[in-house]
């Protein structure tokens, strides 16, 4: 088993029993809003405890909703 970041591997390079992660950082702008974006893995190894900022997920709600439910119950995606 290996552990591989999901953005970082070629589609040849995956192998059975590989596991595949990113990170999904939930950041809230202001009361009521917040943003998702996904993170390649590994950022700590990378940058220590700071996480980059990543690049926006389109489909917020459904993400927020089944990653973040309790977020999701008081909060909206922010609108650009």
């Amino acid at each position: 088993m290996r552990l591989i970041g999901a953005y970082t591997i070629h589609p040849d390079e995956i192998e059975a029993g590989d596991v595949m992660l990113s990170i999904v950082k939930a950041m809230v702008v202001r009361p009521g809003a917040y943003r998702l974006y996904r993170c390649s893995y590994p950022a700590t190894l990378l940058y220590g405890d700071e996480i980059p900022q990543g690049t926006r997920i389109t489909n917020e709600r459904e993400t927020c909703e089944a990653l973040f439910p309790t977020l999701a119950q008081v909060a909206e995606p922010d609108e650009y």
